[in-house]
């Protein structure tokens, strides 16, 4: 058994290098965690918004119904609320890919620099 300290060496700079991976994981993962609550916080925000708003859609469309007199009146006031109804849902799904779009944008990078760091050769989180 010769060589240990040449190995130990080695073994040495392994483990120091496996704690540098380990530290920049643990940071990137905060990071990760941190941008996904944010992004969920939004989605929340956007979707009650949204369906507060559809509420009050329906309301005014019942409001409607119970003030119409005649048969076209009750069909107008159902073609306003369903062609409103699929535009502001063709709205709302463009807003939510938006925010979810930028999430996985930002997520990419934070794991793109993450690994440009933690690679052999790049810049350690430690440095």
């Amino acid at each position: 058994m010769s060589g240990g300290s040449g190995s130990d060496g080695y073994r040495t700079s392994n483990v120091k290098r496996l704690g540098e991976i380990n530290e920049s994981f643990v940071s990137e993962a905060a990071k990760l965690n941190a941008r996904f609550g944010t992004t969920l916080q939004t989605l929340g925000k956007e979707w009650s918004g949204f369906f507060e708003a559809r509420v009050q859609e329906h309301v005014q469309l019942l409001e409607a119904l119970r003030d119409s007199k005649t048969l076209p009146e009750v069909q107008q006031a159902y073609a306003r609320f369903w062609q409103n109804t699929f535009t502001v849902y063709g709205e709302q799904a463009q807003r939510v890919m938006r925010i979810t779009q930028g999430a996985t944008d930002d997520a990419t990078q934070i794991v793109r620099e993450s690994v440009e760091r933690t690679a052999p050769g790049g810049q350690s989180h430690a440095a």
